[in-house]
């Protein structure tokens, strides 16, 4: 399925805080505060979120821990 306009934005928003030295550009910051509703606190929410993410995936990477014999969740 296609993603929605929402969804886009976030994605976008999370790519550029990743790749551009932790940074958005204003235009996509608008985009992403559209996409949660216009609501800081939730923007504030998505941006803990993915700092969480990127914490876990830290440590797995560092200690190069992987699932085993697990089933996918999906």
């Amino acid at each position: 399925p296609e993603a929605t306009e929402a969804q886009r934005a976030v994605y976008k928003y999370a790519k550029e805080l990743d790749e551009d030295n932790n940074k958005v550009s204003e235009a996509t910051h608008r985009q992403a505060l559209k996409a949660v509703g216009g609501n800081d606190e939730a923007l504030v929410d998505l941006v803990k979120t993915l700092g969480f993410y990127c914490q876990i995936a830290f440590v797995l990477n560092a200690f190069e821990i992987t699932p085993k014999n697990t089933p996918p969740v999906f």
